[in-house]
């Protein structure tokens, strides 16, 4: 909103606000009940106005034939694939026109605090509530039935600029500080490129398909929890891309996309752990990455870090032998290798252990393949 739209708007005024939910439903179903609650109440009736994008936007289906039972014609499906892709985009977003204290007021009811479709404010970069002033909804709801329109929805990067002087958090550059070249918005959410300059700016590198948690700004530090979220991330991507693989579901489409994904995946293999369980494990996910790959030197580098780390583990007198870490180090050497002793090592692991962890499982049944 320009300063002139901001102006205009008065404290007494209702405007209306940007709220999200991850029940949009569950949030139709609260605002009618509240409307109707204050029928018969002439000072509450019209307290409330609210537009729930996914529930204006129905889920669509293109028609296999035309009327004259002929094919329909493509531009019919791009329409109906357009409109379900913003009704995807705009799920969790609602928009309420009302008193900012009534509001307030409102979504403060013992009903939305503890519940999985609770609503809250939407807050920009500066954590401020976003208000819309009335023509520009207008237009927005307006635009909502025209399914030429394609919506996407950019998440603000906090201020981040390009330009700005920020600490890599990842790479073997991981401490250094780094300049940022580019900010895009893709479908996986940000995507931004550094330069790293060495040798008194001799030489620039340019870092590029880092995330925000790739970098560290000034007085921020790292969540403890990142790491295992990180790793969460890769072992899911890479059971589906090696699942794939394993039972000849690729096609070149998917192949072309796998492919990327792992070069996405693999610029994580210099994250810094904390702790060596973790260490481990990752090293794993990226031994397998490699092999995917195809990256004959980051393959040989990360095998011989990964027979390092067994022999560590097996150094120590008190080493245990129910460690899932083990198995995944054998599941990764074996991938990487093709050496049928890691392969038993593995199975015999999960048969005699039976560990809880559905991922370990689930890459020890594909190499059994």
């Amino acid at each position: 909103m320009d300063n002139g739209q901001q102006n205009a708007i008065t404290e007494t005024a209702p405007h209306w606000y940007v709220l999200t939910t991850l029940d949009p439903q569950k949030a139709e179903k609260c605002l009618l009940e509240e409307e109707l609650s204050c029928e018969g109440k002439p000072s509450q009736q019209g307290r409330f106005q609210f537009f729930i994008p996914y529930q204006f936007l129905k889920l669509r289906h293109a028609p296999s034939t035309s009327e004259a039972g002929r094919t329909s014609l493509p531009h019919g499906r791009i329409h109906v694939a357009a409109n379900n892709e913003t009704r995807s985009i705009l799920r969790r977003y609602i928009f309420i026109r009302a008193h900012e204290g009534e509001l307030v007021k409102y979504l403060g009811g013992e009903w939305n605090r503890w519940t999985r479709g609770r609503i809250q404010f939407y807050l920009d970069g500066h954590k401020n509530k976003v208000i819309v002033a009335d023509r520009m909804m207008g237009k927005f709801i307006e635009a909502c039935s025209d399914m030429r329109l394609r919506f996407e929805v950019l998440p603000p990067v906090e201020g981040l600029t390009a330009g700005e002087e920020v600490v890599l958090n990842t790479t073997a550059f991981r401490g250094e500080k780094a300049r940022v070249l580019s900010i895009d918005h893709t479908s996986r959410g940000i995507c931004l490129s550094l330069g790293l300059q060495l040798f008194s700016g001799s030489i620039v590198i340019r870092l590029s398909g880092l995330t925000e948690g790739d970098i560290l700004r000034e007085g921020q530090q790292k969540s403890p929890i990142d790491g295992s979220h990180l790793i969460d991330n890769v072992q899911r991507r890479l059971l589906t891309i090696l699942s794939r693989k394993v039972n000849g579901k690729q096609t070149p489409e998917t192949q072309k996309r796998d492919q990327e994904a792992l070069v996405e995946l693999f610029n994580y293999r210099f994250h810094h752990f904390d702790n060596d369980a973790a260490r481990r494990h990752f090293l794993a996910l990226m031994l397998i990455c490699a092999r995917l790959l195809r990256d004959h030197v980051g393959q040989s580098e990360l095998t011989q870090a990964a027979l390092a780390e067994l022999d560590a583990i097996n150094a120590k007198p008190t080493a245990k032998a129910a460690t899932d870490v083990r198995a995944y180090l054998h599941v990764a050497l074996c991938i990487a290798t093709g050496q049928p002793s890691y392969r038993d090592a593995a199975k015999e692991y999960v048969r005699e252990y039976q560990p809880k962890s559905q991922a370990l499982r689930r890459f020890v049944k594909l190499i059994r393949k």
